[in-house]
């Protein structure tokens, strides 16, 4: 009998502001390559189309630029293609875009036409599937810290050093036990909701699962999670029979179950 069939969940890039964006994208480009240099310039704001610039160990000049908004507009891109060609560092051997969402290929053909009209030999545009799907290949860790939460350093040297660090902190494989026991805990908090006794004891036992293992979580869980329990101590619809405002917070501690889930299901 053939086994089932495991999908994979795509990661949701639009989920994460623009530096944590280009904190990936510097972290991979780190892992897969020798550099002589890779500068981060988007991180102190005036990039003039540079987010990230490097220079590989044969010499040749590498600039990448990270776009995460909902699509990548030609108009931008070619934005971006005029102010690195007139900024001091001069024309790169290659320009990159990586993105955080589809690209069509009509906008990727116009994008790679204008950079060769600029002398730009080599341009490459990955879309956020395409980005994804490379990081999976080539550095599945660095992927799983990334939807885990865990904090990238702000700076290009100490992310070297994060990036060729081997995980050997609780172990990616076990993470999905720890969302297990979470869920688990959630669950009673669920399903106790409208009785004081089994609500408040189960937020107590939450509370101090989160003191020891709230770090192994994804950032969004763990924030949810807290803000839902911070809430819940002040929240009147329980002691005035607030119906409306009851049935919204139930809600949203179902939401957090799924979310719980979900992150669970991106460990796989």
């Amino acid at each position: 009998m053939p086994s089932p069939t495991k999908q994979v969940s795509s990661i949701h890039f639009e989920d994460y502001d623009g530096k944590q964006f280009e904190r990936l994208v510097l972290a991979y480009h780190l892992r897969i390559e020798e550099w002589r240099s890779l500068e981060w310039y988007g991180q102190v704001g005036s990039d003039l189309g540079r987010d990230i610039w490097g220079i590989r160990s044969d010499g040749s000049t590498v600039c990448i630029q990270c776009v995460n908004r909902r699509r990548l507009a030609e108009g931008k891109a070619t934005q971006s293609i005029d102010k690195v060609l007139t900024a001091q560092k001069g024309k790169p051997d290659v320009f990159r875009f990586v993105s955080g969402c589809n690209v069509s290929a009509k906008i990727r053909d116009k994008i790679k036409a204008y950079a060769n009209s600029k002398g730009i030999c080599v341009c490459d545009v990955w879309s956020g599937p395409e980005f994804e799907e490379r990081i999976r290949a080539h550095c599945e860790s660095l992927l799983k810290r990334f939807v885990l939460g865990v904090e990238f350093p702000d700076t290009p040297n100490e992310l070297k050093v994060f990036v060729k660090t081997p995980d050997t902190g609780f172990g990616l494989e076990n993470r999905t036990a720890i969302y297990q026991e979470l869920y688990s805990l959630w669950r009673e908090f669920k399903n106790g909701l409208w009785f004081a006794d089994l609500r408040n004891a189960a937020e107590v036992r939450i509370r101090d699962w989160l003191d020891h293992k709230g770090l192994y979580l994804d950032k969004k869980v763990r924030e949810e999670l807290r803000s839902c329990l911070n809430e819940v101590a002040r929240f009147q619809g329980w002691k005035d029979r607030n119906e409306k405002e009851a049935a919204d917070y139930q809600l949203r501690v179902i939401q957090i179950s799924k979310n719980i889930e979900h992150a669970a299901d991106l460990l796989k």
